[in-house]
């Protein structure tokens, strides 16, 4: 009997990984960067696009490639218990590891312990955990040190808070994700989400009521800002052609874009705009707002109400819609159209929004980041993330007159730059 050779996905896969790992080396030598490492040291990895795409090939085949590997079995194995995953790491954060483990030597469980304020057993058991992610790194029998992991998030306070606002109050509102859809199967309302059947309240009414909290979700904002890229939203728009207009970011929550963007860019002014004032107080207290004191200020403002400001040469809506059903959306873009109709003809409304891609036009490891946002914002929010298309309906439900006249940035750099056409 004749036996037919297939061609093998296994090797095609390895191949192709292979093949992508000799990309991203290559890059790395071209252009003068060393390669990264699991060590405390190790270099930081580069940040841009061309970058990015070399970064996002090698994932999606490696994941492929493991997924061959393993199959379902051992897949389901894994994942089905990854909320202990998070749950060993909202340990670590909550009480301090990335802290209290020196960047420059190791440490032991014992004074580990005596620094946590918890028993040696569990932390032992959390850290041990940790180390298989090559998070921390086991020397010798209860001696740790930091890996490039633990030591990034050891040194970028925004990061770490990112991740603990994920870790406690999203990690415990995900839990009731399915419960709310049970209590209205068809219907996404905001007062029956995840977060409000978890917390009893809105995500902006328990930030306001638990001030703490509140301050570390702006500072988590920031650190989400980081994961994003902030040059790319510097790059991806020409804000030096706006000359000395003003620009008002509404719902602009601490005001970190305003601050970054006006250190960028020294002739702009900006105007922050956000209903909470505890995310407002949090704006001065950056490091980097004495530089701009002067073209950075801050007002309340709800954005339910009628835009005040009617001299903008730019109002900036950042990472607001993708928190709100559309019935709000359609509520909150008619509120610029009173300042739009008296503001100079150029002015725009930018939306710095994630947008959707259409179907199988992204490699899955970055649609998975996408979608795993958008459940984010059905959890916390009752509110989604969309597609260009969408984004165009609600702004004419809005008013006929707005208008999508390019498109800036596509994935989480979405840019959508609207025009009001008298």
């Amino acid at each position: 009997m004749t036996i037919i050779k297939r061609q093998s996905l296994v090797l095609e896969k390895a191949r192709e990984a292979l093949k992508q790992a000799e990309r991203l080396v290559n890059y790395l030598e071209e252009n003068g960067h060393e390669e990264p490492n699991f060590s405390s040291t190790s270099p930081p990895h580069p940040e841009n696009n061309e970058y990015d795409s070399i970064r996002i090939d090698l994932s999606q085949t490696a994941q492929d490639l493991m997924l061959l590997a393993n199959g379902p079995l051992q897949w389901i194995r894994t994942f089905c218990c990854c909320h202990h995953d998070l749950a060993a790491w909202q340990v670590a954060l909550r009480f301090k590891f990335f802290t209290i483990v020196p960047l420059d030597r190791p440490i032991s469980v014992k004074e580990m312990a005596t620094h946590a304020k918890m028993d040696e057993d569990r932390l032992r058991r959390v850290i041990k955990f940790l180390t298989t992610q090559r998070c921390f790194q086991e020397l010798d029998d209860d001696k740790f040190e930091h890996t490039s992991l633990s030591a990034y998030i050891a040194r970028n306070k925004d990061i770490e808070q990112c991740f603990a606002f994920e870790a406690d109050e999203m990690f415990e509102a995900s839990s009731l994700t399915a419960t709310s859809i049970e209590k209205l199967p068809y219907n996404s309302v905001a007062e029956y989400s995840a977060f409000n059947l978890r917390f009893g309240t809105s995500p902006y009414k328990w930030y306001a009521e638990n001030p703490e909290r509140g301050a570390r979700f702006a500072s988590a904002m920031a650190g989400l800002v980081q994961s994003i890229d902030t040059t790319e939203l510097r790059d991806r728009f020409p804000w030096g052609k706006l000359g000395n207009k003003k620009v008002v970011d509404v719902g602009g929550g601490s005001g970190h874009i305003s601050i970054y963007l006006a250190n960028e860019f020294p002739e702009l002014s900006f105007v922050v705009q956000d209903v909470n004032t505890v995310m407002l107080e949090e704006g001065p207290k950056r490091a980097d707002f004495p530089r701009v004191k002067d073209r950075v200020l801050f007002m309340q403002y709800s954005f339910y109400d009628p835009q005040p400001i009617t001299d903008a040469g730019l109002f900036f809506l950042r990472q607001v819609i993708h928190n709100y059903p559309d019935d709000v959306c359609v509520k909150i873009f008619k509120s610029f159209i009173p300042a739009l109709e008296k503001c100079d003809r150029g002015t725009s409304l930018l939306i710095n929004d994630m947008v959707l891609p259409p179907p199988n036009t992204e490699p899955k490891v970055e649609e998975h980041h996408l979608r795993q946002i958008d459940i984010h914002m059905l959890n916390g929010y009752a509110a989604k993330q969309r597609t260009l298309r969408e984004f165009q309906h609600l702004l004419k439900q809005a008013d006929p007159r707005l208008e999508v006249i390019k498109v800036h940035g596509k994935g989480i750099m979405g840019l959508l730059e609207v025009k009001f056409q008298q």
